[in-house]
């Protein structure tokens, strides 16, 4: 008996990851369907789930599960017969179905699950069934139920040739099929792999001591291949595309448009990147909260948009978009904008400006940036939805806890863009050793573009004091990196002069804002690394992204450019047509 129990066990286990993984496959279609070309598709995905879900459900012993299942099926069978009767409400019920099953899936992981009490929804759904159907007869003429048959009982046509018996058809290879591992195990693994890193670089390291060695330095150039090759494939699995949190994002607007009776549209770009899991788990609450901020704050009334001359219904974009190795994140509205002068007016009232400098010299940028001071909200009054003034400043601080950073651009009229900036991901990276004033330290290699001679270029120095780096006719911000890292982490002694020689490098590197060229003393080599974190004093500092060991024993500090880009106050001070 209890060998049947553990068997049981195992088995409604398995059902239950199967199960999240097609609700994850489906969330998509629910949104599809609201577009007329995709819901015969989208509702046969749909309806394919409720009747797995039905069997193999009762099979496994959660029959509440399949009851509800079974109801749900009842529903989609009118709707593939009758596409054109899905609209607003019947997304909506769909939709609350969907989560109450998911919710149920949590629930059954508990031992013993609690009670599942859906009384009402059922109740609700059922009506809803109902109604369909009188709708479906009103509109076919008929009440007969033969086109609302599911496939799998449609009768084969008597004028198709059977198979001749011993004829089969030629059975196709599979090329690939998936497995499912546990996050536990793969995340194991990475660290595993991480260690293995380390060591590779130390066995590098010592056999350059060695000389005359041919067979040791191809048995160590083998063993370098063999673990960048187990490298990439193991960040391969940690590896996730963005797809499911931007649907996650537009089922929010979704909900909460029709919520705050505001149509929308939302338009996703982008959503094939892929970045670390544990990235995607920690921005996905910050990108709630921005969409949200998006459709309550930014997306007018329908009334007010037919007032500005906009179309009745908003637009939400979502974009993403890999630079070098972060990812480029961008959520903007079509609404009002936010208002500058209301944004100034609450400032001086929190005393974070005063009122008598001079407003009108302020950027732009550093007004919006007052958004993400603690308790600042321009929202007119408190909902349950926004208005509070707590979540820009949560929103901020989580983006900087992954060294990522935020951006607020806004045309009073015309709509509001949030800008994120986030790091691929944050184990194993491949980088460069630059030495700059005689430390060491390492640039991921993502951004690099070229390396190049100081002297085959000439500096060209601006009436604002900035520097250009002309190289073959192209012009560069020019940075002295030593001056970042000895303001930032050096105090100089009186009198101290930046230490530099004829044989300096420049290193091309591109960042958020286009390419810029910095200046180190040399360029050592390439290496593989496993970034560390560090400590609260120094991870708070721009321009660090972590630590990692070297291959000699070292610590060598990570270095983020576009941090440094941002400390030095330095984006693109060039016209467009003269940006590299």
């Amino acid at each position: 008996m209890s060998e049947d129990q553990d068997f049981l066990r195992e088995l409604q286990k398995e059902f239950l990851d199967e199960l999240q993984f097609l609700l994850e496959a489906c969330e998509e279609s629910y949104l599809k369907i609201e577009q007329p070309e995709n819901r015969a598709d989208e509702l046969a995905k749909i309806f394919r789930l409720a009747h797995s879900i039905k069997g193999a459900g009762a099979a496994v012993g959660f029959n509440d599960l399949s009851e509800f299942a079974h109801t749900l099926e009842d529903c989609l069978v009118i709707l593939r017969s009758r596409p054109e009767l899905v609209d607003t409400e019947t997304i909506s019920i769909l939709l609350k179905s969907g989560d109450a099953i998911k919710k149920r899936i949590e629930d059954l992981r508990q031992i013993p699950p609690p009670a599942w009490d859906i009384s009402i929804l059922k109740a609700e759904l059922k009506a809803f069934t109902q109604q369909l159907d009188l709708r479906r007869q009103s509109l076919s003429g008929d009440s007969s139920e033969e086109s609302a048959l599911p496939p799998e009982f449609i009768p084969i046509p008597l004028d198709e040739p059977p198979v001749p018996r011993g004829e089969t058809e030629p059975i196709q290879k599979v090329e690939s099929y998936t497995v499912k591992v546990d996050s536990n195990r793969v995340d194991t693994l990475l660290n595993l792999v991480g260690e293995l890193v380390v060591l590779k670089s130390q066995i590098l390291n010592e056999s350059h001591k060695v000389a005359g060695s041919k067979r040791l330095n191809t048995v160590v150039g083998l063993l370098d291949k063999t673990i960048r090759e187990l490298q990439d494939k193991t960040l391969g699995m940690r590896m996730t595309p963005l797809k499911s949190l931007f649907l996650k994002t537009q089922r929010i607007a979704r909900d909460l448009s029709v919520r705050l009776r505001k149509p929308i549209d939302v338009v996703l770009e982008g959503e094939d990147i892929e970045i670390d899991r544990t990235m995607v788990e920690q921005i996905s609450d910050p990108l709630m909260h921005l969409v949200r901020n998006c459709v309550d704050h930014g997306i007018e009334s329908p009334e007010k948009r037919q007032a500005a001359g906009k179309p009745e219904r908003g637009l939400i974009k979502i974009t993403a978009q890999q630079v070098g190795g972060r990812v480029l994140l961008r959520i903007g509205d079509d609404g009002g904008g936010i208002p500058r002068d209301r944004v100034i007016q609450k400032a001086i009232t929190m005393k974070l400006l005063d009122a008598s400098a001079d407003i009108d010299a302020l950027s732009d940028a550093t007004i919006f940036d007052l958004l993400f001071m603690p308790g600042f909200s321009t929202a007119e009054k408190v909902t349950d939805i926004s208005g509070r003034g707590v979540g820009m400043n949560v929103v901020r601080e989580n983006l900087e806890h992954l060294k990522g950073r935020i951006e607020v651009e806004s045309t009073l009229g015309k709509g509001t863009a949030f800008k994120l900036s986030i790091p691929l991901t944050t184990s194993i990276t491949d980088g460069m050793l630059i030495s700059v004033e005689g430390q060491t330290y390492i640039l991921p290699i993502d951004g690099i573009r070229e390396l190049v001679n100081l002297g085959d270029g000439k500096v060209v120095r601006m009436h604002s004091g900035d520097q250009l780096l002309n190289m073959r006719g192209k012009f560069y911000p020019f940075l002295h990196l030593a001056d970042f890292l000895r303001s930032s982490y050096h105090t100089p002694n009186p009198g101290e002069a930046p230490k530099r020689t004829p044989k300096d490098m420049v290193v091309l590197y591109e960042v958020e804002t286009g390419i810029v060229a910095l200046e180190v003393n040399a360029v050592i080599g390439q290496t593989q690394v496993v970034m560390k974190p560090l400590a609260q004093g120094v991870r708070d500092r721009e321009g660090i992204a972590g630590a990692a060991i070297l291959g000699d024993g070292k610590v060598a500090l990570l270095l983020d450019v576009n941090g440094i880009v941002t400390g030095m106050n330095r984006t693109l001070p060039l016209p467009p047509d003269l940006r590299a």
